[in-house]
């Protein structure tokens, strides 16, 4: 809520881009018809020039953006080769030999102690970091590029699962060629990829417009003194 005298805090990109779901959403649910042009939900000009792969003569990219992209994996498997203790030639069976032997056996039991440890520590899992990179939401599916991975994408149906998290962040279970991964999608389009997937695959989801935030509400009231649930214009001291 804004207090009066004071201008309402501008919305961020993030904010935008969450109406902009949520407008989405409410126009599909209405079975309104939405023409090609109204997909397509940022300039083109500001769309990574991918190419469709889903369905080329249906296909629209709607938005692009940065993202980055986490796994929830472990990092090794727990396994751990300990080194052997080093033999040391002297020339001489004296104190100075055996001396130097002891200590590199010492030395070899704590790096082998240290590397068990982070052996054990590589096998818990954890959320890491996947892909940074640029996101495209099409009506069909995701699109990642990134440096390292070149571009993946995947289609809605590849998605058994998937949950809003945060403001920007949605948690989804993928089906991959190794199994099912889970994988945490951080962008501002995070809301559109929750919004296709509910829409397209399980139009019944228990969060169904309830993935965003009473702050963002307020936000939006404020700047724009509009509500976006119930889409009427609000004067200006309701907002």
């Amino acid at each position: 809520m804004s207090i009066p005298g004071t201008s309402p805090e501008p919305l961020s990109n993030a904010d935008v881009a969450v109406l902009r779901a949520l407008q989405l959403q409410q126009r599909l649910d209405s079975q309104q018809v939405i023409s090609p042009e109204e997909w397509v939900l940022v300039p083109r000009s500001a769309l990574r020039p991918v190419r469709p792969h889903f369905d080329p003569r249906s296909e629209i990219m709607m938005a692009s953006g940065p993202s980055t992209v986490f796994v929830w994996d472990a990092p090794g498997d727990g396994s751990f080769s300990p080194a052997a203790t080093p033999v040391i030639a002297t020339g001489f069976a004296n104190a100075a030999g055996i001396g130097m032997a002891v200590g590199a056996s010492l030395g070899t039991l704590g790096a082998n102690m240290i590397g068990r440890h982070q052996a054990e520590l590589n096998a818990q899992r954890r959320w890491m970091e996947f892909s940074i990179g640029a996101i495209t939401v099409s009506t069909h599916g995701v699109y990642l590029e990134d440096g390292t991975h070149g571009l993946l994408y995947w289609a809605w149906s590849t998605f058994d699962g998937m949950e809003w998290k945060s403001q920007s962040c949605v948690e989804a279970l993928l089906t991959t060629d190794q199994g099912v991964a889970q994988i945490a999608i951080n962008s501002d389009w995070a809301e559109l990829v929750f919004v296709l997937w509910v829409q397209t695959c399980f139009p019944q989801h228990p969060q169904k417009y309830s993935w965003f935030t009473v702050g963002w509400l307020d936000r939006v009231r404020a700047a724009l003194h509009y509500d976006p649930l119930s889409t009427r214009e609000l004067p200006p001291g309701e907002a």
